[in-house]
């Protein structure tokens, strides 16, 4: 054993020892644990020291398993000298990573913390500062697209999804799908139609590995290029060979907790409900803000609209959806040269408005008026939609659902009943924001 203990700076998901005076470097991280198996962890050790300079050993070990750390110790003593304790040495870290993993964080005192205050959302209302936020939808309704548009609003500090507020950083643009050109196509033409310079703080990688696989590097780059937000492009493919699976989603999340960035996941819709992410449950347990995208194109119509509802909110109630026109101009070749975003209204789109319950189409009308409304302006402005009308239905929904409510103007002859929101005050919205 070395006569002095080993320097232990310890990361997430990572523990690094050292042990200058034998010029030995042990990395412990992509720990995993399950109850049939114990802690499991890979094991990188490298030395300075001649006469084999370099890697000794890079293999999976098992913290719990007196067999497993023997093996180890053997394969990395048989290119040590023997005056060195090898099997003391993977005995202790493995020791103190366990011990380390099973601790977590210290306690602390809750009252000492600093609340998040202004800065709860990096991209209002679509990105929530320091959490996990994700959008899911079909293929083809450009959520990479309204990903990229997202790390530009953030990467150069102008919104060009709307009027909310924001906090400008530097973005790494996490890429499991496409590829670099792929992306920067779409990166010129924002910013084209935008008339702003194509930033450089946008960062990108193009990925293989799963999200949990590759943390360490991950980290590391987020590190070096002082990230403020991570975009995962996407859930799906990020999760690894069993995407599906509850430990893949802890994993995966598990790990992009400790990127120590906010993070916008991209994610598909689920094989067997399209109105939930793929996946296990915990996709939406685990996500602080979840929106997901509907879109509306006619054939051969360079114009695609998508919707954005908000189906989850830790931070708040949930917000009124959200809706974008985007434009793309192509050359003779195809080749996309311009892409604008303009915000829609979403209520003024039939395709997204008929495709709610009627609960929500009743909503969004009441979000609209902002006053009480009787049952035939009720009827005037669903059809207006071009949406199917039933009083008794609707007076059903008003009746059964405790968000509606009377004003108290139903008693007598003559006298027209108007309805209004239970609740008539909108989602909070931060200064200067107007409401949806």
């Amino acid at each position: 054993m070395s006569d002095n203990p080993p320097k232990t700076p310890f990361l997430p998901l990572l523990h690094r020892y050292t042990y200058p005076d034998l010029q030995l470097e042990v990395i412990l991280d992509h720990f995993r644990e399950d109850s049939r198996e114990g802690l499991h962890a890979e094991m990188t050790v490298t030395t300075a020291a001649e006469p084999n300079p370099g890697l000794l050993y890079d293999d999976k070990v098992n913290l719990s398993s007196s067999r497993s750390k023997a093996d180890a110790s053997k394969a990395i003593g048989a290119r040590l000298d023997d005056t060195v304790d090898v099997q003391g040495i993977v005995t202790q870290v493995c020791s103190i990573s366990k011990r380390k993993w099973r601790e977590g964080a210290p306690t602390i005192i809750l009252a000492d913390t600093t609340p998040r205050g202004a800065t709860r959302y990096l991209l209002f209302p679509l990105i929530e500062q320091g959490a996990i936020s994700l959008i899911y939808g079909d293929g083809g309704s450009a959520k990479s697209t309204l990903a990229l548009a997202a790390a530009v609003s953030v990467a150069t500090g102008q919104n060009l999804l709307g009027s909310g507020k924001l906090t400008q950083a530097n973005v790494l643009y996490a890429d499991w799908e496409d590829d670099a050109a792929a992306h920067n196509e779409r990166l010129q033409a924002i910013c084209k139609a935008a008339g702003i310079p194509v930033p450089r703080n946008v960062f990108y990688r193009r990925q293989e590995a799963s999200l949990a696989s590759a943390i360490s590097t991950l980290r590391q780059e987020c590190a070096v290029h002082s990230i403020g937000l991570f975009v995962c492009d996407s859930i799906g493919l990020a999760g690894g060979d069993e995407p599906e699976a509850a430990t893949t989603k802890l994993q995966l999340f598990g790990a992009a907790r400790t990127l120590g960035t906010s993070f916008l996941g991209i994610d598909h819709v689920s094989k067997t409900d399209s109105r939930k992410p793929s996946g296990s449950v915990y996709t939406r347990n685990i996500a602080r803000l979840l929106w997901a995208v509907d879109k509306a194109q006619k054939p051969d119509d360079n114009r695609l609209t998508i919707a954005l509802r908000n189906e989850k909110s830790n931070a708040s109630r949930l917000h009124h959806p959200l809706a974008y026109h985007l434009d793309y101009t192509q050359d003779s070749n195809d080749n996309l040269i311009s892409l604008a975003i303009s915000a829609a209204d979403y209520q003024a789109i039939p395709d997204f408005m008929g495709a709610q319950k009627l609960g929500d189409q009743l909503t969004a009308v009441f979000w609209a008026a902002k006053r009480p409304l009787t049952t035939e302006e009720i009827r005037s402005a669903l059809s207006a939609q071009g949406l199917d009308y039933s009083e008794s239905a609707s007076r059903g929904e008003l009746n059964r659902q405790v968000r509606f409510a009377s004003d108290g103007a139903t008693g007598g002859r003559g006298i027209k009943a108007r309805w209004s929101l239970a609740n008539h005050e909108p989602p909070p919205q931060e200064d200067g924001d107007t409401p949806f």
